[in-house]
């Protein structure tokens, strides 16, 4: 929010400075014609002033407008360079980069943390038989799902072709668990409507602690091992490391 406001009072500002710019610079060329033609009456400057504040004013809601639209470009690449273009959660880049925020905060203040890699089962299988659309319609179902269920202080992100990270926040991973394994139960009841199939689909998780000392990607290698263990073990369950 406060960035926001940044922003827009910075709007504000470059418009405001762009208006002043433009009235002094049309008012003052109109001038100097006017002097160099000796048309100088109170009539020419009467139409000069007009003609001034007519063109500047629409010039300036131009210039106005213009600037809100580049403020919603740069919106726009901001969320492109951050978010995956399919599931429309973070991608692998900016999951990192809020993934190391997350555990850098949870060690300043002594906070658990825990990480979590949530694999597709037999997601090879769905675009053989139903075509690689049904396989990006069940991705985006997924993305959409935990989206929703995680909390405000946790994220998720798309770390790989049908792998999913989420990290929780305050929880260690025995707490972490049990919320997962809600999570791996309601997207068992998930079910995906791609044209005339109706689509179901597991998948296997894995979790671990976040230990000071180590980093989100030691971590995260220690996920995929328990998601490993979950993949030995007959898929469509949590595993810790």
């Amino acid at each position: 929010m406060n960035n926001f406001l940044f922003g827009l009072g910075q709007i504000k500002s470059t418009a405001l400075f762009t208006i002043l710019s433009v009235v002094f610079s049309v008012t003052l060329v109109t001038f100097l014609e006017c002097f160099l033609n000796s048309q100088i009456s109170k009539n020419s400057i009467l139409i000069a002033g007009i003609t001034s504040t007519t063109v500047s004013s629409s010039l300036s809601w131009y210039v106005i407008g213009l600037l809100f639209k580049i403020n919603t470009l740069e919106k726009k690449q901001r969320a492109l360079a951050s978010y995956d273009s399919l599931t429309s959660i973070m991608n692998r880049r900016q999951f990192f980069f809020s993934a190391h925020e997350l555990f850098r905060r949870s060690h300043d203040l002594n906070e658990p943390v825990s990480i979590s890699i949530i694999d597709i089962d037999n997601f090879k299988l769905i675009n053989d038989e139903y075509g690689h659309a049904a396989g990006d319609a069940v991705l985006i179902s997924l993305g959409k799902l935990l989206k929703e269920i995680i909390r405000s202080t946790d994220i998720v992100g798309r770390i790989g072709g049908e792998e999913f990270s989420i990290v929780i926040y305050g929880s260690k991973s025995d707490q972490a668990f049990e919320v997962l394994d809600e999570i791996r139960s309601l997207i068992e009841k998930d079910c995906v409507a791609f044209m005339d199939y109706k689509i179901h689909y597991t998948v296997s998780i894995g979790v671990a602690d976040g230990e000071d000392g180590y980093d989100v990607e030691d971590i995260l290698i220690q996920a995929d091992k328990a998601l490993y263990k979950s993949k030995k073990n007959g898929k469509n369950r949590v595993s810790k490391y």
